[in-house]
């Protein structure tokens, strides 16, 4: 059986398309151009616009409809921008507007006028242009035109290649009796090429000129001339019309014709033809090893990298592509469709199976035969893979073989996995396969250990290990129920496992497994190693890292679709997709420049600031950051930012845009950085922003040593006008008896226990008499605020539970000022309440409070210590808060029992009752109760007294978002 070779040299380019779905103006596209920042510019018979690599971005918005058809852009020697359209105007483009440069109102109407086009130009500066038409030349100077003439009867047709500083190349033409000779010359008439015109046939009039590694190429209609580095010429000539040419990497030449375009070699000969059919206006190979090129009327074609390699000429390899694996210097690809290749050497063969359509799963060297398991069979070749050793392994005791895997167990037994078993092959046996293991495992993947030979089984539901049956040991038990896709060798005798959403793990030879944090994705289809290069086959693309260490690796996508394997082989990256075989270029790969972002803009409110000198005022401190960000790699990534400062911070900026605010007063340093999808950094680059923002006067040093020292003034005043302090104290206890009357309508209206008010305003009066001003004064405060709290929140259904920690806090505050600290108090909160996130009735527990303190702790007269206790849980779905008093309880036998029972049942409890009773009616439901529970201090003795009140949560939090 002979093996069929496939040469598979010619790389094909995979083209996106882009037309006016996508948001190009128009369909047909005259020229390309990639700026500084790396956005991709097409100009358009409608509109210019630019491309960052995700979308279009209309640009110069500010030309006219008439003006907007562009035939040329350079760059002046300063690096500006530079277009001529159709009308032979020249614009300067700057900030993405296009405006008209002066001086060229004559030449233009000349070149209009003539017929003629402007085909090129050279710009020195807006005050030094050299424009080139079809037949004529011009050099502007300081507004004034003068034609391009050479020395004798030359005329100057045309300026095409702009050499090295102000030099530029120039063709002339020179007639001679029955000729026409072509000079090549520079800006000093010095001459590098003379040219007999029959050596170019179909000669036209106009040419394009380009140098590549030392080579000239000169453009016609219908031929391409190639001028040696030692003055050899030769000229070969196409059927198709030629309209432009670019050199491109590796030194070959690329030409867009009517007809699609061609990839030449440096002497000329045809190596691919892409796009037929397609008129192609201009070519474009960006900084990111892309290829654009434009169409009149079929829009942008863009290759986002041209030394990927797709093997497109071949239907099997442009399938789904399931075995990928090196033996020895032989690369296998296998396919789903059965079809087998081997790569060596550079060639590339396909090899005979004889079989049909079962997918290739596994290839192993075994006992000098290269055995292949398939979905349906096993078959057996020799080393030279031209024959077949034995019958294909079909069918054995009842049962189809096939093979997932296989591990060589030892150096006599090869051990593989079947849809219904695990079966072995002994060198001793010679072609018979026997069952090792029978059971109905769902296995896929298959591994030994080289250190102790144990056998590792990956499958649906976990990964186990292989005695006389399949086992889970303790130390694999975190990955029972796991989808394991396939196991891999690492260095150290370590096995690293690929899981179908729960990510990669590593086992180590002592057993010990771990998870690696930080993978790209928990889809992870195989894993492959070479050197201290690892390759990570996911849902998501292939990430490449280079690391000693893969748990702390830095991963970057170099492939963005998604890979079921992957081996470096030569100087390629293979790839299995289910589109086919994909080969990088890994030089390229690993030369693949850093992301690229830039600042845009910064803003303040609607005022656009100096990104370069941020000195902004203390109100300018609410500040937006845009950035551009062109993306033409296979991977996205996002930017981090860290602000040093006095409000220092950072993060991921969302989008493009990064938005900080009420930054105080002080010197920034704002950070940026490109991140991958894992949240770890890029190595460069990095943007600083340094921003300054000027305190206001009441915010600086001085401001503050004034107020200090105005401080210490006015308490030295105060001080020495004590005295005065003493004739105003009718006027002080007046002024307080009027807060009082006002507080009084305040206890009304929050609906508070009348006996606390009246007894806390006797006790403001006590005070006052007793000349404790400044105990009044602080009693009077605390007592405001614990109306205002019961003001603003007492016409509410329910507030925050803090809010009623702040109003129990005051509570209690004003009792132990009044009775100074006659008793202990103490709050239990669960470790799990956060008081925002709860919600209670307002004022719910003031008057249960005020009970315990006067009915039950005041009157134990010094029997102990007396200590009240709040304590707040949850129980289940309700929310419990427990007010607890060691005090005489609710029945005292040294009281009278009716005078004791009203004391207690105050009106506040009243209210409470008859709000919980409102809170059941309005649910339908006991959402909500109240329970008094007499504390023993010993038999028929009371000890105190607990209240539990107790809410459904799900009640209140309804409530709340109602009300």
């Amino acid at each position: 059986m002979l093996t069929l070779p496939v040469i598979l040299f010619s790389q094909t380019l995979r083209f996106e398309q882009f037309g006016v779905q996508e948001g190009l103006p128009s369909s047909e596209v005259y020229n390309l151009f990639q700026d500084d920042k790396g956005y991709v510019w097409a100009f358009t018979q409608y509109g210019i616009v630019k491309h960052d690599g995700r979308k279009f971005i209309p640009v110069c918005r500010n030309l006219s409809f008439d003006e907007l058809k562009v035939y040329v852009i350079r760059r002046s020697l300063q690096g500006n921008l530079y277009i001529g359209n159709s009308n032979a105007r020249i614009y300067c483009i700057r900030n993405d507007s296009a405006f008209l440069v002066n001086g060229l109102k004559a030449v233009s109407k000349k070149i209009t006028t003539d017929n003629e086009i402007l085909f090129d130009m050279l710009v020195v500066d807006s005050s030094e242009i050299y424009l080139s038409t079809y037949k004529t030349s011009y050099r502007l100077f300081k507004n004034k035109r003068s034609l391009l003439t050479g020395k004798g009867p030359l005329t100057v047709r045309n300026i095409d290649f702009k050499k090295k500083g102000t030099d530029f190349m120039v063709i002339y033409k020179k007639p001679v009796p029955g000729n026409t000779v072509i000079r090549i010359m520079n800006e000093k008439d010095s001459v590098l090429y003379i040219l007999p015109a029959d050596t170019m046939p179909n000669w036209g009039v106009r040419s394009y000129l380009r140098e590549s590694h030392g080579n000239y190429y000169i453009l016609r209609w219908h031929g391409i001339t190639h001028i040696g580095k030692n003055g050899s010429v030769h000229t070969t000539a196409f059927k198709d019309r030629l309209i432009c040419m670019e050199t491109g990497p590796g030194g070959h030449i690329w030409l867009g014709t009517d007809n699609g375009i061609y990839e030449l070699d440096s002497n000329l000969r045809i190596l691919t033809h892409h796009l037929k059919g397609h008129a192609i206006s201009d070519v474009l190979f960006d900084m990111d090893n892309g290829m654009w090129v434009s169409s009149i009327g079929h829009g942008l074609f863009y290759c986002r990298n041209m030394f990927n390699v797709f093997y497109d000429d071949d239907d099997a390899l442009s399938g789904n592509i399931t075995l990928l694996k090196k033996i020895g210097h032989t690369l296998f690809i296998g396919t789903s469709s059965g079809s087998l290749f081997s790569k060596n050497s550079g060639a590339t063969y396909k090899i005979n199976l004889d079989q049909s359509g079962f997918s290739l799963n596994d290839i192993i060297l075994f006992n000098n035969e290269y055995l292949i398991g398939t979905k349906g069979s096993i078959l057996s070749m020799d080393t030279t893979l031209k024959r077949f050793v034995s019958k294909p392994y079909t069918y054995m005791n009842g049962e189809w073989i096939n093979s997932y895997g296989f591990a060589q167990l030892n150096p006599d037994t090869l051990i593989f996995i079947s849809g219904s078993a695990i079966l072995k092959k002994d060198k001793k046996q010679g072609t018979i396969i026997s069952p090792f293991f029978r059971a109905r495992t769902y296995t896929r993947s298959l591994i030994i250990r080289s250190n102790d030979h144990a056998c590792f089984v990956g499958a649906q539901n976990g990964l186990f290990l292989l005695a006389d049956s399949l086992v889970c040991p303790p130390f694999l038990w975190p990955l029972r129920e796991r989808k394991i896709v396939a196991l891999k060798s690492g260095k150290g005798n370590t096995i690293w496992i690929c899981t179908k959403g729960y990510g990669l793990y590593v086992l180590q030879p002592d057993n010990k497994l771990e998870k690696i944090a930080d993978c790209p994705t928990n889809v992870i289809n195989n894993i492959s190693f070479t050197g201290d290069t690892t390759l990570l086959s996911t849902n998501k693309g292939l990430f490449m890292s280079i690391s000693n260490n893969v748990r702390h690796a830095l991963w970057s996508c170099i492939f963005n679709n998604e890979v079921f394997a992957s081996e470096i082989y030569g100087e390629h990256i293979y790839i299995a997709t289910s589109q086919g075989l994909v080969a990088l270029n890994k030089k390229n790969v690993l030369q693949k420049i850093a992301p690229r972002f830039y600042l845009e803009a910064v803003t303040s409110g609607k005022e656009i600031k100096d990104p370069h000198h941020l000195d902004l005022t203390y109100q300018e401190n609410d500040l937006y950051f845009d950035f551009d960000i062109p993306i033409y790699e296979n991977q996205e990534y996002d930017l981090s930012y860290h602000l040093e400062g006095p409000d220092a911070g950072e993060g991921v900026i969302a989008g493009e845009q990064l938005h900080l605010q009420n930054l105080s007063p002080g010197h920034y340093l704002l950070q940026v950085r490109a991140v991958n999808n894992t949240g770890t950094h890029y190595s460069s680059p990095r943007i600083d922003i340094p921003f300054y923002i000027k305190p206001a006067f009441w915010q600086t040093r001085w401001f503050l040593v004034v107020v200090i020292l105005s401080c210490l003034l006015s308490a030295g005043l105060v001080m020495g006008y004590s005295y005065r302090r003493l004739k105003r104290k009718g006027e002080a206890e007046a002024r307080i008896i009027r807060q009082l009357a006002g507080y009084r309508l305040t206890a009304l209206k929050a609906q508070i226990n009348p006996h606390f008010i009246s007894n806390s305003l006797a006790a403001i009066q006590q005070l006052v008499y007793s000349n404790e001003i400044d105990k009044a004064n602080r009693y009077i405060a605390k007592f405001s605020l614990l109306i205002r709290y019961a003001l603003e929140y007492s016409d509410k259904m329910v507030t925050s539970l803090a809010n009623e920690l702040k109003i129990i806090d005051i509570t209690v505050e004003l009792e132990q000022l009044r009775f100074s600290n006659h008793f202990i108090f103490e709050k239990q909160i669960d470790k799990e309440i956060n008081p925002d996130d709860f919600f209670v009735p307002p004022l719910i527990t003031q008057p249960l409070i005020e009970n315990a303190i006067w009915h039950g702790l005041l009157p134990l007269k010094d029997r102990r210590v007396p200590k009240l206790i709040l304590k707040i849980s949850i129980d289940k779905d309700h929310l419990v808060i427990s007010i607890i008093d060691n005090g005489v309880g609710r029945r005292i036998p040294d009281y009278n029992e009716e005078e004791n029972r009203q004391g207690r049942d105050s009106r506040g409890t009243f209210l409470i009752t008859s709000w919980i009773e409102s809170l059941n009616k309005l649910f339908l439901t006991n959402s909500a109760a109240i329970q008094f529970i007499d504390l023993p201090e010993k038999p028929d003795a009371p000890g105190g007294t607990r209240v539990d009140i107790s809410f459904k949560l799900e009640a209140l939090t309804k409530l709340y978002n109602e009300h």
